[in-house]
């Protein structure tokens, strides 16, 4: 729960948050945002807003602390040369032991045992197996396929161990968010490979999704709020019962609910800006403090290139050529 409570801390700062917030019984903090998340399952959701809430249900292999340094997450250690997780190979797939000679890899994962779906199935390597046979899959609206192409493949010799074997040497093997996971009892049957419907973006399982992390999905209440609540199968047990993402059309709304104390926290996705929060603080010192850090987090505009009118490069340019860059910043 530690990560996932620096990262909730993380959005009472940068957000503004007051002094004197208190949780009520049940323990709950409730966030709020301008975004309402397009789906919340993990490689498909696009938005900031739908990773904020995902954050809560998930567990990756790798996290970050506090200093930003990678740490386990779902894994029990993060392999290296050193401990033997990692071995260099040559273009046949021997092992070498020059990494001058290093064409591909091959890294190895142990998992947490205790790692389990809300409904109560262990999280295992297969999981992962499945989510990247997925993600390969070129009729899934899948967020981005980078990593996935530099992958062979994977491989699930035991439960809680995960083989990957790289097609190239990379120095961010371990990198967070690296290698997505999905529950394979609940989704394999929504996934079909013979060609027929698979559009799991768009599947029940987008606005109803089974997490295995601190919290489990409650409830999506479409305009007003999305509720996650404690997962008792965590396998690292959350300190509140729930976390509430509520959003507001506008950011004086947010603001406003903010200042009155029915809100506890506003998330950094662009729901208030700077001047705003400091806005708050100005008026109110004696409730309210701000604090600010650089994220990880930017905001940038993307063109669709598959589009049959956006496939004309006039067209794309034209488009770009027509934004109001200096407005957009304001």
């Amino acid at each position: 729960m530690r990560s996932f409570a620096w990262w909730l801390a993380a959005l009472v700062l940068v957000g503004g948050c007051r002094r004197d917030a208190a949780l009520d019984k049940p323990r709950r903090i409730i966030i709020a945002t301008s975004q309402e998340p397009d789906v919340l399952l993990p490689a498909f959701a696009e938005m900031a807003a739908a990773n904020q809430v995902v954050e809560g249900g998930v567990r990756y292999l790798t996290q970050y602390n506090r200093e930003w340094a990678l740490v386990p997450g779902l894994a029990k250690v993060i392999p290296t040369l050193e401990n033997g997780g990692v071995a260099l190979l040559d273009a046949k797939g021997q092992t070498v032991q020059d990494a001058a000679d290093a064409r591909k890899m091959r890294v190895t994962w142990t998992l947490n045992t205790h790692a389990t779906w809300a409904d109560g199935t262990p999280v295992t390597a297969s999981d992962f197996v499945f989510a990247h046979n997925v993600m390969r899959d070129p009729r899934q609206e899948v967020r981005d396929r980078t990593l996935v192409d530099k992958i062979e493949k994977m491989e699930a010799p035991y439960a809680q161990t995960l083989v990957v074997h790289w097609r190239e040497v990379d120095a961010f093997y371990a990198g967070f968010r690296n290698h997505h996971v999905f529950p394979r009892h609940v989704m394999e049957a929504a996934w079909k490979t013979d060609g027929g419907t698979v559009g799991l973006k768009n599947s029940p399982l987008g606005r109803r999704p089974l997490f295995y992390g601190p919290f489990q999905f409650a409830e999506w209440k479409p305009g007003e709020f999305i509720r996650l609540t404690r997962n008792k199968h965590a396998f690292v047990p959350p300190q509140v019962d729930d976390v509430i993402w509520q959003f507001f059309p506008k950011d004086v709304g947010a603001i406003a609910a903010l200042e009155a104390g029915t809100v506890d926290a506003i998330a950094p996705d662009g729901t208030v800006g700077v001047d705003l929060v400091e806005d708050l603080v100005a008026r109110r010192p004696d409730a309210f403090v701000a604090d600010f850090h650089p994220g990880m987090t930017w905001a940038h505009m993307d063109v669709n290139t598959q589009h049959p009118w956006l496939q004309d490069k006039r067209m794309r340019q034209a488009l770009l050529m027509a934004l109001d860059r200096e407005g957009a910043i304001r």
